[in-house]
């Protein structure tokens, strides 16, 4: 006899189509009693456009709270400050970071003085929660990491798809841009290898006016990914 058993579900969903009606329609999705409810702050019709509304996932939380379901807010998070942030002003439970992730791994590293800070009378600072910022070798070497990951759970015949993760990598400091030309026509490991090898050898350029210290992140981003930073 096969044993049934309930599993939790979650949703994920956002302000509304066109328009913000979450307040209206959250009541419902409760009825439902799931487990969790992540709320994206934007509408449907906005796509990723324009700022997460941050007042509208409070409203939403303040229903939410007063059942056994939990809710996580998403946008516009990009540090664990931001995060830590939202969650005392809103009500959230947690947050959901997506795009700040990407080339970021270390954004995560401080994600139990996070959790000091939210859940103790400190306000959250940029000083309290500080933002970790990976040398230039560090970046290097956790790209080249990446890749040897891919391949050996992947194999190299999907090695295009690992450009644009190579490209998130190097996008944060001076010189970047004549190695993440390379990286993005890459097309198995050795091809990683070498050019990042080559690359950490070299001497670290000077920052000079118009390097790619500040480049624009969003043109490396894909808004398809979300990761959980929930409390």
């Amino acid at each position: 006899m096969i044993e049934r058993r309930l599993l939790p579900v979650s949703v994920k969903t956002r302000l509304g189509y066109d328009s913000i009606t979450i307040t209206d329609w959250v009541k419902d999705l409760l009825e439902m009693e799931p487990a969790n409810i992540s709320l994206h702050g934007r509408t449907l019709a906005q796509h990723y456009k324009g700022e997460a509304n941050w007042d509208a996932i409070a409203q939403a939380a303040e229903i939410v709270r007063q059942t056994d379901t939990l809710i996580l807010g998403n946008g516009d998070i990009h540090n664990l400050y931001d995060a830590a942030k939202r969650i005392r002003e809103t009500g959230v439970h947690g947050v959901l970071i997506g795009r700040a992730t990407y080339g970021n791994p270390w954004l995560f590293q401080n994600k139990a003085q996070m959790k000091e800070v939210v859940n103790s009378n400190v306000e959250p600072t940029p000083e309290n929660i500080p933002s970790i910022m990976p040398s230039r070798e560090e970046r290097l070497r956790m790209a080249l990491e990446h890749a040897r990951v891919h391949a050996r759970l992947k194999g190299e015949d999907h090695f295009v798809e690992l450009r644009k993760h190579m490209g998130w990598y190097l996008g944060h400091f001076a010189g970047a841009k004549q190695v993440r030309n390379e990286l993005v026509r890459i097309n198995s490991l050795a091809d990683v290898e070498e050019i990042i090898e080559r690359a950490l050898t070299q001497e670290e350029p000077a920052d000079t006016p118009g390097s790619d210290e500040g480049i624009i992140q969003e043109e490396l981003r894909d808004p398809e990914l979300d990761l959980s930073c929930s409390l």
